[in-house]
């Protein structure tokens, strides 16, 4: 394997909400047959293109970084924490649609720990500045072979869908690229059903159709925002699985 370079008010109202259902789409944007496909060469915004001091400054400066004892950041924390739990509910119930090594569930537990640590600085594009130092920052406790795929799925995990566009996904290999984006797919699904910070949603059950997957979860309020974001955040999914995607919410 190439190894790749380096928004909550909670409603209290009983369950009983129906579910969405998302149809899948056709699309397959992620990846090509020609593995020499080349990104296109993209124009730094004017305040990267002079920056205020050398990029090997900036990294020596991030690899230093203590990250803040602060409430903000730990809650922070306990959300990663909490989406991945969920994570982990999502990738062991759908081990027969994404077929993805063990490895991944270890990756993916860290992306999710670690998804939002770039808020901290800005939350305009806190998902770049995350990858970023989960690239440099060695006081995170991740393993070094994961850290580049770590950093990856902390990249996708909110805004713009892998794209060969970007140097990084393009480097790699198309089956590296699909595995990539079946768990960013995961990892999109779990930060959404934690999207008001509250810790909503306890459990996750899964049931497989042949064209739709239903999420099953446990929890004793509506979940209304998390359901609502799911709907934006699950598009990935149907479209890297080809399955609709419906959600439930079950009172424990």
């Amino acid at each position: 394997m190439t190894t790749p370079t380096t928004d909550h008010n909670t409603p209290s109202e009983q369950t009983g909400e129906a579910p969405f259902d998302m149809s899948p789409d056709s699309s397959d944007i992620f990846w090509s047959d020609n593995e020499n496909t080349q990104p296109q060469a993209a124009t730094a915004p004017a305040d990267e293109m002079q920056p205020s001091c050398t990029k090997e400054q900036a990294v020596a400066s991030e690899q230093l970084a203590i990250l803040p004892d602060s409430p903000a950041f730990k809650e922070m924390l306990a959300h990663g924490d909490h989406v991945s739990a969920l994570t982990q509910m999502l990738f062991e119930s759908l081990k027969s649609l994404h077929k993805l090594h063990p490895v991944w569930l270890r990756r993916l537990q860290s992306a999710a720990r670690y998804h939002d640590i770039g808020v901290h600085k800005k939350r305009k594009a806190h998902h770049k500045t995350s990858m970023r130092l989960i690239e440099v920052n060695l006081a995170l406790n991740i393993l070094d072979d994961d850290r580049p795929w770590v950093a990856l799925l902390a990249r996708y995990h909110r805004k713009k869908d892998p794209s060969q566009k970007h140097r990084r996904f393009a480097a790699l290999s198309k089956k590296e690229r699909k595995e990539l984006c079946k768990a960013i797919a995961l990892l999109r699904i779990a930060d959404a059903l934690d999207y008001t910070h509250k810790r909503l949603v306890q459990r996750i059950e899964t049931t497989e159709q042949k064209k739709d997957i239903t999420l099953i979860c446990l929890s004793n309020a509506t979940c209304k925002k998390e359901v609502s974001r799911l709907k934006q955040k699950g598009k990935l999914f149907k479209r890297i699985f080809k399955r609709g995607l419906k959600c439930r919410i079950q009172a424990q």
